[in-house]
């Protein structure tokens, strides 16, 4: 069955409490206390999904204003930077939040990819792109509003929820879907209406049904098990694009609750993958904070990497 629109919102609601089998350690964590209280469908005790600051706080928004001119600065030196910043603005207002640096972060990511992929993958509106584990719906709602594309999005049931709930604020005139079964997979896919198709983390495999041309995945893929990713990385070399684009921005090294160390080099790169950029990220190194010192480090390096993945059916 096809869940649409608020129909889409709803399934999740009713799956809330489902085991998410694919959760790391990670996201057993940040979900244990992320909870539905009474029947107002209000939710509570929200974690890892980065930051939303309330716009409604006019010291914190001025505050927000000022701290965020050095990563502005790092973002002004792509082309469509400024463009996707208004779509950015919009979106939240829309949602309620500050404009703060996880969002500027997602801005200069999708100014970056333009550059780099010459912007066709996103403009020619017959490309598909799937997002990994998004946080509130960002970078979500930012493809929608700046790119004619299709959008698959892919989260665990509870951060799926969250995302789809934040993006039906930011893009109301957008038309989406949830799906659980590869029939629904192709009902949805056929229907051209559709712009945003979504499903869970543990249906990860239909994705090999799915002609991806550009994957996206910004700060998850770290706080995964290895099987999560080297799944993820699969269904992307076997889907039936004749190329398959994959960003990914992430702490070279980090180590999950259960003790596990999850590595950047460890992903399941293949020799025969063709790598356009893979460096230190310049916009992902450093957070600020409101009590001195002002600039922190993040607690490791972030490497990003975009690469055109070698495909098993080449």
């Amino acid at each position: 069955m096809i869940y649409i629109d608020s129909k889409a919102i709803s399934k999740l609601y009713s799956i809330f409490n489902a085991e998410d089998s694919s959760a790391s350690s990670h996201w057993k964590e940040m979900h244990s206390t992320f909870k539905i209280i009474n029947d107002d469908l209000k939710l509570h005790g929200m974690r890892g999904f980065g930051r939303f600051p309330n716009r409604n706080n006019f010291l914190l928004r001025v505050g927000h204003f000022f701290l965020n001119r050095k990563i502005i600065r790092i973002g002004k030196k792509f082309k469509y930077f400024s463009q996707i910043l208004k779509f950015a603005k919009s979106i939240c207002v829309s949602q309620g939040r500050i404009l703060d640096q996880d969002m500027l972060r997602q801005v200069i990511t999708l100014a970056f990819l333009f550059k780099k992929l010459k912007s066709s993958i996103f403009t020619l509106g017959k490309n598909n792109i799937l997002v990994i584990g998004d946080g509130w719906g960002s970078m979500t709602s930012l493809l929608l509003e700046s790119s004619p594309s299709r959008i698959f999005l892919i989260n665990l049931n509870k951060t799926l929820l969250m995302d789809l709930i934040q993006i039906q604020k930011s893009c109301p005139n957008v038309k989406f879907c949830y799906v659980d079964s590869r029939e629904s997979l192709e009902i949805a896919m056929h229907d051209k209406s559709l712009r945003l198709i979504a499903l869970s983390a543990d249906n990860y495999d239909l994705l090999k049904c799915i002609p991806i041309d550009l994957a996206i995945n910004i700060a998850s893929m770290q706080e995964m098990n290895y099987k999560s990713i080297f799944g993820y990385l699969d269904v992307l070399r076997r889907c039936p694009s004749i190329s398959t684009y994959l960003y990914t921005c992430n702490r070279s090294e980090k180590k999950l609750p259960d003790g596990s160390l999850i590595e950047f080099t460890k992903y399941g790169w293949l020799e025969n993958d063709d790598d356009i950029v893979y460096s230190k990220c310049p916009w992902h190194q450093e957070f600020y904070s409101f009590r001195p010192p002002f600039l922190r480090k993040f607690d490791g390096l972030h490497v990003h990497k975009l690469t055109k993945l070698s495909k098993y059916n080449s």
